[in-house]
C-alpha cells in the first residue's frame, strides 16, 4: 500500500517451495492451535487403537496441514496436486521434509520411494492423510463423493444418518478450525492484539461447490448433487433456497453453502492502520440457522475471561430476527453490547413495560409523542424530508429513559425518568416540586397535560428509578447508541463495512492468498472439505493483513483517517458477495 493508503498493492506471492523456514512457521500455527492433539484425542474417543496395528501412516496431520498452509498463503489453487508437486519438487529441502516427518531425498531413493519419480504415490498418501483429517470431523462421512447419487441412494444413507454424530463431528469442526484461526492471529505481536477491545461484526457469505444443484421433486433414479449436503442460494431475503424463493428469485440461483464469518473491529488503528482480523467462523447451508452458527463460532470468545466483550453489529439475520434464546440472550449475558437494524415490519413501538415504550431499540417516557415514535417510518412513506428526519431522531433523546448502570448480564438493568434527577431533559407535571423548580431553572422543555400518560404506572410514581427485566423486549432492544443517531450511524456503518470488506477478501484474493470463491481452486467435494479450504481463506487472509501491517510499521508508513461508509438504508443489499459482482471499494482503513 502507498503511503496514502489508495490503492493496494499485491505482496509478491512467497517462495513456491518446500523449505525449513515456511515448515517452521506453519509448524508453529498448527502447534498453537492444538490440531493434531485434538484429532489424536477424538480418534481415541472413536475408538481408534494403535496398538492394534497396521501400517502407520506416511504423511501426518501435521505435515498435510502445514502443506495446505503453504499452498494457500502461496496464493495457488488449493488443490492436491499442488500439494503433491510442492512435495515433489526438486528444490524441497531435506530439513523441510525432516521437519515434516518425512524421509530426506536420498533415503527416499535408497527404499525405492524417491520423491521425483513416484509422484502418483505421494499424491495418494497426501489424499489419504486429508480424508483421515476430514473424515474425524465431517458430520456427513456416510456420504461419498467419488460420484454423484440417485436420489434412492441418498435417501437411504440419510434414513441411517446417525445425528448425534453429525452435532459431535459439527462441534469438533467448529473447535477445530477456530483453533487454527486463532493460532494465526498470534502473528500479530501481542502489544498490537491487546489494541481490540472486543467489538465483533458477524455475517454470512455464500461459498460456491458444485454448479449442479440437487432438484426439487426428483424421482427415485435422478440424480443429485455431488455436494448433496449443499443447499440453494438465493439474493433475496434470508438466502435460503426455499421451493418459494427459488420461483419468485429474479437473480441468479446458486448451490452450495454459507460460511458465517466474525471480525473483530479495531475502533483505534493508529497511524499505521491496524488491520481488522478474522476470529472466527462457522459452516452451513445457505440460510440455515445463521444465529446459530454465528453463537457457535462467537463460543470460544464469549467463555473466555480474557477475552474483552464489546459491541457486536449483524445484519437483520442475526438482529433482531433471531430466536432470542439462539443471539441476543446468550451474547448479553456473557457482556456483549447488541446494535442492529431494523426490517420495515418494525419500526417504531415494538414493545411496552409498565407503560414505557419500546422505540426502536431504547425505552422512552410514556408521553414520547407519536410523530416521533413512527418518524423512521413517516421517513421511508416519504412523509419528511431528511432534515426532518434527523431533527426528529435527535428530539427522541428528551424523552428517552436514562440508564443508572450499564450492566447488560443480569436480569434487569435501572432506568431513571428523563424528568428526573440531575441530567433531566424535560418539564414533567407529576414530578416532585424540587423536579419541577429545577427544570424551569434550567428552562427545559414542557410536556402538556395532554402528553401525560393515563395508566401512571411505575415509570411515573416511582421518584428515583424503574427497574426493567432484560426479558423484556429482548428481541428488538438495543444496548449501544439510539438507531439512527450519528453515533448509531458511525457503529453501524464501520461495523458493516469492515465485515464485508473481510468476506470480500477471503472470496476474492486480490493478492491475500486462496480466493475461495472460485469453487475451481478447491476441488475436493463435501461439507467438511467446503469447511476446511474456507477457514485455509481466514487464515491466508488474516496473515497477509498482518504481514502488510508490520511492514507499515517497519517502514513507518502511514495512512489517512478511515473513511466510514453509512450504512444501507433499509431494505438495500450490499454489491460484496454479489455472485459476479464488481470488487467492493477497500481503499484506505477497510483495506487492512
Amino acid at each position: 500500500m502507498n503511503h496514502m493508503g489508495s490503492t493496494i498493492t499485491p505482496l509478491p506471492r512467497p517462495l513456491f517451495r518446500l523449505d525449513a523456514e515456511q515448515v517452521r512457521r506453519f509448524g508453529a500455527i498448527v502447534d498453537r492451535a492444538g490440531a493434531c492433539d485434538l484429532l489424536a484425542q477424538w480418534r481415541t474417543e472413536d475408538g481408534y487403537d494403535p496398538s492394534r496395528g497396521g501400517r502407520p501412516a506416511v504423511v501426518s496431520d501435521g505435515a498435510i496441514l502445514i502443506i495446505f498452509l503453504i499452498v494457500a498463503t502461496s496464493g495457488h489453487p488449493l488443490h492436491l496436486t499442488q500439494c503433491a508437486s510442492l512435495l515433489t519438487d526438486p528444490d524441497t529441502t531435506d530439513k523441510a521434509l525432516e521437519l515434516l516427518g518425512l524421509p530426506a531425498r536420498d533415503k527416499a531413493r535408497t527404499i525405492g520411494d524417491a520423491y521425483e519419480a513416484t509422484y502418483p504415490r505421494w499424491y495418494s498418501r497426501l489424499w489419504r492423510a486429508l480424508k483421515r483429517v476430514l473424515d474425524c470431523i465431517d458430520p456427513f462421512s456416510d456420504i461419498p463423493h467419488w460420484r454423484r447419487l440417485t436420489k434412492a441412494e441418498y435417501d437411504a444413507i440419510m434414513t441411517e444418518h446417525d445425528d448425534d454424530r453429525e452435532e459431535l463431528c459439527w462441534a469438533r469442526a467448529t473447535e477445530f478450525f477456530n483453533r487454527l484461526i486463532a493460532a494465526s492471529m498470534e502473528e500479530l505481536p501481542q502489544h498490537y492484539r491487546d489494541n481490540w477491545l472486543g467489538d465483533l461484526a458477524v455475517d454470512g457469505t455464500f461459498i460456491a461447490s458444485s454448479q449442479r444443484g440437487t432438484r426439487k421433486n426428483l424421482r427415485p433414479h435422478d440424480l443429485v448433487s455431488s455436494d448433496p449436503e449443499g443447499g440453494w442460494y438465493v439474493r433475496e431475503g434470508d438466502h435460503k433456497g426455499t421451493q418459494t424463493a427459488l420461483t419468485k428469485t429474479k437473480g441468479e440461483v446458486r448451490w452450495g453453502y454459507e460460511a458465517t464469518i466474525v471480525a473483530g473491529v479495531i475502533t483505534d488503528q493508529g497511524t499505521h492502520n491496524q488491520p481488522h482480523l478474522i476470529h472466527a467462523m462457522s459452516m452451513d447451508r445457505p440460510g440455515h440457522s445463521p444465529a446459530v452458527r454465528a453463537l457457535e463460532a462467537i463460543r470460544h470468545l464469549m467463555g473466555n475471561d480474557d477475552v474483552p466483550k464489546g459491541t457486536i453489529v449483524g445484519d437483520r439475520a442475526y438482529f433482531p430476527n433471531a430466536m432470542t434464546e439462539n443471539y441476543h440472550e446468550p451474547l448479553r449475558r456473557a457482556g456483549y453490547t447488541l446494535v442492529g437494524d431494523y426490517p420495515k415490519n418494525k419500526l417504531g413501538r415494538t414493545h411496552e413495560f409498565e407503560s414505557m415504550k419500546l422505540v426502536e431499540g431504547a425505552w422512552y417516557c410514556p408521553a414520547i409523542p407519536d410523530h416521533l415514535v413512527y418518524t423512521t417510518e413517516d421517513k421511508q412513506a416519504g412523509r419528511i424530508d431528511e432534515q426532518t428526519y434527523d431533527d426528529r431522531i435527535e428530539g427522541r433523546r428528551l424523552y428517552a429513559m436514562r440508564h443508572k448502570g450499564t450492566d447488560d448480564t443480569g436480569t434487569s438493568m435501572a432506568f431513571m425518568c428523563p424528568a428526573r434527577g440531575s441530567g433531566k431533559t424535560l418539564y414533567c407535571p407529576l414530578a416532585q416540586k424540587s423536579e419541577r423548580d429545577d427544570a424551569k431553572k434550567k428552562r427545559l422543555p414542557r410536556m402538556v397535560q395532554a402528553q401525560l400518560p393515563r395508566d401512571r404506572r411505575s415509570c411515573c410514581t416511582n421518584s428515583t428509578s424503574v427497574s426493567i427485566p432484560h426479558s423484556e423486549g429482548m428481541k428488538y432492544r438495543q444496548t449501544g447508541p439510539a438507531y439512527q443517531t450519528p453515533a448509531w450511524r458511525k457503529t453501524f456503518g464501520t461495523f458493516r463495512n469492515v465485515i464485508e470488506t473481510r468476506n470480500d477478501l477471503i472470496k476474492n484474493g486480490r493478492g491475500m492468498g486462496a480466493s475461495i470463491g472460485d469453487h475451481t481452486r478447491r476441488l475436493v467435494r463435501g461439507f467438511a472439505a467446503a469447511w476446511m479450504f474456507t477457514a485455509l481463506g481466514v487464515i491466508s487472509t488474516n496473515l497477509s493483513l498482518i504481514a502488510r501491517f508490520l511492514r507499515r510499521v517497519a517502514a513507518n508508513l502511514t495512512v489517512p483517517p478511515p473513511v466510514t461508509a453509512p450504512p444501507s438504508p433499509p431494505g438495500a443489499s450490499s454489491p460484496v458477495g454479489k455472485p459476479h459482482g464488481p470488487p467492493h471499494d477497500t481503499t484506505g482503513e477497510i483495506a487492512a
